[in-house]
């Protein structure tokens, strides 16, 4: 008979880490804490105190093991307990008690006595022949255990002695160091326990007083209290050390990687654990539940590698359903229409943060500037959303804390969720971060995308990095110089490997994996401080695709420079340089297998990995045939053809060409897109309930680009003078636009009044191409103020718009023309005559727009400037 090999997970993601080679990430935190461990090593001494404090499943019973481990290179005896009982952290017989059993069964497992049975002091003896061992003398005299048993026996709690404790710490201390040891460390689990136990926490501050006698406290962020607050006993005698999630890609790839054998880790792909850290946020236990996930599916045979899927997100948020006592909350999440939960993923994305927080970043490089009356729209609306969730029973009641009810995970479910619905599949980056998102990295993205925007570049290519705070800007730009001067030797098969370049050539390795078109490329290269905490910096590069050398004008960087001190960022170097960049199957045929074995033979085990997956993911596309970029181009110039056709003012040859589109695709996010767009077209041949329909299945579908289809939907609304559903859908659309956007491959519709212009006074009905959601949305909320509410409200819904966008011509345009339709030519003509002088220079895409200015100052600008002449 065979039998069957079982395997089983290998990821644990409901314990903490306690085998050593498990352990991933916290370098940093791990050197800090050495340091102040080896205080305890010199006479005379200092006995070390640290609070670990973090948020739940931060990993911080994981560090104490991992401590614990390292005591034994000093050598340490480290003594960890857990305060799993609150009667253990407030009875200081049940808390020494639980600390005198911990230390002997630690010599026990060290081999320094053996279990002999009997009561607990004298049931171990000394391994060793004779009585001269001091260690003996512990188990001969220690007096806790008796008088421990004596007082238990009473009726009434005798008061613990200090100098029975000291004693006897005192004598364990003499023996251990006859072994070699060099002091006792205590590591204290669910330490936040300890804030009202002022005794314990006296008697603590007596005996490392006295004793080589280290102390770790670990527990939620209260923990810190011990150190912080003047009452407690232990005020200003130690050091709080916060623990968050992982803030680099790499301690992520570590934690998903150690688990599995060498065979094993070539499965996972860089895009993996840049998904594992964006979905769990650096977290470690979420990032081991996701992998725990897909190594259930590799067991399973529901696929051949070790990658995150959409199954695999399916089984998570399956999972946290079923584990979690969250059924109220999920079920009100699951009925949430797209903009809700858009909103709603928006809001949370942090957890606990606070509202002044979302709109500082919300409002950040959302337009050329910073606008009070945009920022106050935001909190009102922000109120609005926050009190329809807290009435739905899926957020705090906190009008300053925006905060889920259900804890971490039902934060992790929204993110997969959202996920789910928006995207429906898993997309290759063309970002690369070396750390979980942050509220810092994310104003940081915004800056870049309003630098392409102030540009009028597209970068095909982001890459970021988190760098040393004192980081000096020439030691930046000669890397990057260096990395490229490698990859062009390399290139050209002139270069020999050196141990002083791993570095670079993983970073052209990681680089190379996001080229899609290899070719010219202008790279921008800038970094980043953050005024709000000046350690902080990053490193941002942007592959901007083209031959001509890119100049940056002097009027695009003032602005981001201005617009980066609203944000509280500082930008501190900016440069650009022409370079020339292959994809990882040129970059592995350039290097040849030979040359790149040696190579990865002297890697370190990320190193290794990330190499390793590249070349298991290039045989992996060579066997599948998968489609080529090239391919992929021309598939998409065919589906959005209809496009061309509608310019071409053949809507009907548009509606039909997305109609045969629909039928062949499967994507949601085409088949949204598809269907927003067709509801666009079929409104302008007069299809209204199916441009309806087509609309609001887009929606539910969540189509990425909802602030589109919710414009699309308000005109319609207009049209039929449905003004307060327009306004709320206008509003809507404003509240999920955090950025400046010309979207090309869209267009949108807008409302002017009419005037006196003959026909083009006439002309209400506008379309624009590129869509730029701000102005449209800003155009026609002013239009239904100026029915529904008058003149004066609708100046200042525009003047909020250009308040955001001082440059904008619609904006001054449709000023120009609401001050026309109130017979206010002299607040009108300012307007126009600036439209006029910029459309001078400038290029417009929409004739009508131009040919009215030009009407308007040939009529009337003219006209006047010749009569106050003629005066």
């Amino acid at each position: 008979m065979v039998e069957e090999q079982m395997k089983s997970n290998p990821y644990d993601w409901e314990h903490e880490i306690t085998v050593p080679e498990l352990f991933a990430g916290r370098e940093e935190e791990i050197n800090r804490i050495k340091r102040e461990l080896a205080r305890l090593l010199p006479t005379p001494f200092i006995s070390p105190k640290i609070a670990i404090v973090g948020k739940r499943r931060v990993g911080k019973t994981s560090l104490l093991w991992k401590i614990k481990q390292e005591c034994s290179k000093y050598p340490f005896l480290g003594v960890l307990i857990t305060l799993s009982h609150r009667n253990v952290a407030i009875d200081p017989w049940e808390f020494w008690r639980l600390v005198f059993q911990q230390a002997r069964e630690e010599l026990s497992k060290l081999g320094l006595v053996g279990k002999q049975g009997g009561e607990e002091g004298a049931g171990f003896r000394v391994n060793r022949e004779g009585n001269t061992d001091p260690l003996n003398r512990y188990f001969e005299r220690q007096q806790f255990d008796k008088a421990y048993g004596d007082q238990i026996a009473k009726p009434r709690t005798i008061v613990l002695d200090y100098q029975l404790v000291l004693s006897d710490l005192q004598l364990l201390s003499d023996g251990i160091m006859i072994h070699g040891y060099k002091g006792i460390i205590l590591l204290i689990d669910e330490a936040d326990l300890l804030i009202e136990s002022y005794e314990i926490t006296q008697l603590l501050r007596q005996v490392s007083a006295n004793i080589r006698f280290g102390i770790l406290f670990a527990g939620e962020t209260g923990t810190s209290q011990l150190f912080t607050e003047p009452t407690q006993k232990l005020y200003l005698q130690g050091i709080v050390m916060p623990l968050e999630n992982f803030r680099s890609n790499t301690d992520v790839a570590g934690c998903a990687l150690l688990p599995l054998d060498e065979t094993e880790r070539q499965l996972i792909s860089p895009m993996t654990i840049n998904y594992l850290s964006r979905l769990s946020q650096g977290k470690p236990n979420q990032i081991r539940l996701i992998c725990n996930s897909i190594y259930n599916m590799y067991m399973d045979g529901k696929q051949k590698d070790l990658n995150i899927t959409i199954d695999v997100m399916e089984d998570v948020v399956d999972r946290i359903e079923s584990s979690y006592p969250l059924g109220q909350q999920i079920e009100a999440i699951r009925r949430l229409n797209s903009v809700e939960l858009e909103s709603l993923y928006n809001l949370t994305r942090y957890p606990d943060w606070r509202v002044q927080d979302v709109i500082n970043l919300d409002e950040s490089f959302r337009g050329e500037s910073r606008s009070d009356v945009a920022e106050q729209r935001r909190l009102e609306m922000i109120h609005r959303k926050r009190q329809g969730f807290v009435e739905k029973g899926i957020m705090e009641d906190n009008p300053d804390r925006l905060s889920l009810v259900g804890g971490e995970f039902m934060y992790l479910y929204i993110r997969f969720w959202y996920e789910l619905r928006k995207y429906g599949e898993l997309l290759k980056n063309v970002d690369l971060r070396n750390e979980p998102m942050t509220l810092f990295g994310e104003k940081v993205d915004k800056l870049t995308s309003s630098l392409c925007y102030e540009l009028n570049r597209h970068a095909d290519i982001h890459v970021t990095h988190t760098i040393p705070h004192d980081t000096q800007l020439g030691e930046i730009a000669l890397r990057i110089k260096k990395r490229f001067g490698i990859l062009n030797q390399i290139l050209k098969k002139e270069f020999d490997f050196g141990e002083d370049v791993r570095q670079q050539i993983s970073e052209c390795f990681q680089l190379c994996e996001l080229v899609s078109k290899p070719g010219p490329y202008n790279l921008i290269f800038l970094t980043v401080r953050n005024l709000d905490n000046p350690r902080e910096l990053e490193q941002v590069e942007l592959y901007c695709p083209g031959e001509s050398l890119l100049v940056l004008p002097t009027s695009a960087v003032t602005s981001i420079v201005t617009q980066s001190k609203k944000a509280n960022l500082s930008i501190e170097g900016l440069e650009t340089i022409p370079t020339t960049l292959t994809d990882l199957k040129g970059l592995v045929e350039a290097i040849g297998a030979p040359s790149l074995e040696d190579f990865i033979q002297n890697l370190d085990s990320i190193q290794k990995w990330y190499v390793s997956s590249v070349q298991h993911l290039l045989k992996a596309e060579e066997s599948e045939s998968s489609e080529s970029e090239k391919d992929r181009t021309v598939r998409e110039k065919e589906l959005y053809k209809y496009l061309d056709l509608y310019t071409k003012d053949d809507p009907e040859g548009a509606e039909l060409h997305i109609n045969q589109k629909l039928s062949e695709t499967s994507s949601g996010r085409e088949i949204s897109k598809l269907r927003n767009d067709r509801g666009y077209i079929r409104y302008a041949l007069k299809k209204v309930p199916e441009a309806k329909q087509d609309l609001e299945m887009a929606l539910s579908l969540h189509y990425v680009q909802l602030p589109l289809t919710l414009l699309n939907m308000a005109v319609i609304e207009i049209d039929d003078g449905e003004y307060e559903k327009a306004k709320q859908l206008i509003e809507d659309a404003l509240f999920l636009t955090y950025r400046r956007e010309s979207i090309a491959a869209s267009y949108l519709r807008f409302r002017l009044p009419k005037t006196h212009l003959g026909y083009f006074g006439s002309r209400q009905k506008w379309e624009q191409r590129p869509a730029n959601v701000l102005e449209v949305a800003y155009t026609n909320l002013a239009y239904i103020s100026l029915v529904t509410e008058g003149y004066q409200p609708a100046q200042d819904i525009l003047n909020e718009g250009l308040s955001l966008i001082p440059s904008s011509l619609r904006l001054k345009h449709a000023m120009a023309r609401i001050h026309l339709n109130q017979k206010n030519a002299k607040l009108a003509d300012p307007y126009y005559q600036e439209l006029y002088d910029t459309l001078g220079l400038k290029e417009t895409t929409d004739a009508f727009l131009q040919q009215e200015v030009e009407s308007y100052a040939k009529r009337y600008l003219k006209r006047r400037k010749s009569r106050k002449i003629g005066r």
